[in-house]
């Protein structure tokens, strides 16, 4: 029985054609996600996870050296890689929305309520975000340090992944 060649594999092509479909991989997008000045802030992203890493185990004592270098190390790591995906979500083209699916606006703005509704979704996501780190702290697994370092490098990268974001979003609008 003869191997079928990638080229005229079916499933290969399907395969290629999904991802492409997904990942809407076309040259216009690379182009912007490498030539983007957003990614100016790879580095002081990962200095500012390092150093807010590296400040809390320095500080708190009880760790060697070698390990808090080595925590810092990979925070910093994470928290540029963090970054990078914010970067793609914010080269990443915009979707056309239908004309029919867009609610017309009467001009009643209740600020007061959204805002209320975004503070409450962000307590909602802070708390989600934190609970398996308190947990177990609680349970004993780890001391206070671990628990506001884990929890410190949870909002490092979810500010790292929405900063590139939110400055093309402002950039776009000014």
């Amino acid at each position: 029985m003869r191997r079928q060649t990638p080229d005229k594999c079916p499933a290969m092509h399907r395969l290629r054609r999904y991802l492409r479909r997904l990942l809407r991989f076309d040259k216009t997008v690379w182009n912007d996600f490498v030539r983007t000045s957003l990614w100016r802030g790879v580095l002081p992203a990962a200095a500012i996870g390092f150093a807010v890493i590296f400040l809390l185990y320095r500080f708190a004592g009880g760790v060697p050296e070698e390990a808090v270098m080595r925590r810092a190390l990979l925070a910093a790591g994470i928290c540029a890689l963090s970054y990078v995906i914010g970067i793609w979500c914010a080269v990443r083209p915009e979707r056309k929305e239908d004309d029919e699916t867009e609610e017309e606006d009467d001009g009643k703005n209740d600020t007061v309520g959204a805002k209320l509704k975004v503070a409450g979704a962000l307590l909602l996501f802070a708390a989600l975000l934190a609970w398996p780190s308190i947990e177990e702290c609680l349970k004993g697994a780890i001391d206070v340090v671990e628990c506001a370092a884990h929890t410190t490098l949870k909002f490092l990268v979810v500010g790292c992944v929405l900063v590139p974001v939110w400055r093309r979003i402002g950039s776009r609008t000014a």
